[in-house]
Order: structure tokens, then sequence, then C-alpha cells
């Protein structure tokens, strides 16, 4: 907070901020230029203005199993110059894409109710506290990589309680468990790119746990791929798994 150039990021908190929290040995810091997007809003809003707009089509389609069929592929009369594949954890198990490093994780999350917390900024201090309005609370997350169903588990419950504890001996109450399964890669760089036996078949993937910062970013760069032949920055090309490809086939 000293340093010239974190200046315009981090500052101290105001007492505001913490109401309700143990006191921490190193004390509270502010991040500034933060944000939180309500992805679930997010997500229906969008799908209803590309709906209303004509270009999206909520179906269910399931993905050919060869070259030859993917190149004849048609669906309700329309034939694609192109399939991205944006299936996240679950195109790891796919035949096409089996070869690419995943390294899935498992996140878990609780949904408390908790009257004696006042806070009005996400706070993060070996877990995050996000604040969803009328003493409503979001904890998590944890990160598992043995268990990788999508059902919350009680370990998984007991480590939040635990870290939430940790910080504030206000009482809460349990709303809601959640769990799901992280698209993580083994060298933390998104999936990017055409398969290199099938190059109608595109993936945009491995987001991980930033999809939210790294989603509009990658899209966009995938776009002018796909429909300008712009190339891909190496670090997220799949290109760069292509040996691992080779022995794959």
């Amino acid at each position: 907070m000293d340093e010239v150039e974190y200046k315009a990021y981090l500052s101290k908190p105001t007492p505001s901020y913490i109401t309700g929290l143990k006191e921490s040995d190193f004390g509270y810091g502010l991040v500034k230029r933060t944000g939180h997007l309500n992805l679930p809003e997010f997500l229906k809003a969008s799908q209803g203005y590309f709906t209303e707009k004509g270009v999206m089509e909520n179906s269910e389609i399931i993905l050919p199993e060869t070259v030859d069929e993917i190149d004849h592929f048609e669906h309700q009369g329309i034939r694609p110059l192109k399939i991205i594949d944006c299936r996240g954890a679950k195109a790891a198990s796919s035949k096409w894409w089996k070869y690419l490093p995943f390294k899935l994780a498992k996140g878990e999350v609780l949904i408390l109710k908790c009257s004696g917390l006042k806070l009005n900024k996400t706070l993060n201090a070996g877990l995050f506290v996000l604040p969803l309005g009328d003493d409503t609370f979001k904890i998590g997350s944890t990160f598992t990589w043995e268990d990788l169903s999508p059902t919350p588990s009680e370990s998984g419950k007991r480590e939040l309680i635990e870290k939430f504890e940790r910080i504030t001996s206000a009482p809460f109450e349990i709303i809601s468990h959640l769990a799901g399964v992280r698209p993580t890669v083994a060298d933390r760089r998104p999936l990017l790119g055409s398969h290199p036996g099938c190059r109608k078949l595109l993936t945009f993937n491995g987001l991980g746990t930033k999809g939210v910062m790294l989603a509009p970013y990658f899209s966009s760069m995938l776009s002018n791929y796909v429909t300008q032949n712009q190339p891909l920055h190496p670090e997220v090309d799949i290109v760069r798994f292509i040996k691992r490809y080779r022995k794959s086939i």
C-alpha cells in the first residue's frame, strides 16, 4: 500500500467494510477497481438478447465421432462452416480433446445467512465472502482434484465452514451448498484453436477459475482467428500440444 505503483489499487479499509470480523494479525486491506458479475443473470440476459435477434438456438447437439461426419454435419438444415466446442470440463472426456492436458478441479461454495456480519465489499481471507444482500453471503471455494463429481460433499462443506469460522464468530445458517468442476489445464493457459486432425472442429476451453475475466478477450481472439485468419497467441493455441496429439493417434 505504501508503494507508488500500488496506490491506485490498494488502500486501508474503513471500519464499515469489516464489521463482524475477528481481528487479523496483519489487519485488512482494500483492493480497489474490482467488481462482481452476477453470472446467472448475465447469461440469462445474453441468451434472451441473442435469441430475440434470431442468432441463437437452444437445442441438444451430439458431436459426431469421425472427421467425415463432422465435415458433413447438418443441424436442422444448417451445415456449419465451423463447429466450436465450448463444453468446459465435459470436453476432457471427448475423443476429440482427450489428448489435451486437462487438470480438472472441483470447487464448492456455500450460500449463508449471517445477520451479524456486515460487509458491503467482497472479502478475501483464505476464502472469498461475497455479499449478496439481505445478510446473505456466498463463500468459497474449495479445490479438489480427486473427486470430480459435480455434487456437493460433506468434506467440502466442513472445509468452508471451518474457514468461515476463522474470520467471524457471528452465527450463520446454511441456505444452499453448490458444486461444479472447473476446466483447468496443466499449464494454466486456455485452450483455443482447430483440432489438428479436423480443421472444421475448434475448441474454446480451459478458462479455469478466471472465465469471467478471460472469456471476452479470448473469444474475440478466436473470432478473429475464424473470420479473419488472424493468428492465435502461442500461449493459448492448442498447437502447443501437437506432440501429445501425435502420440495419441
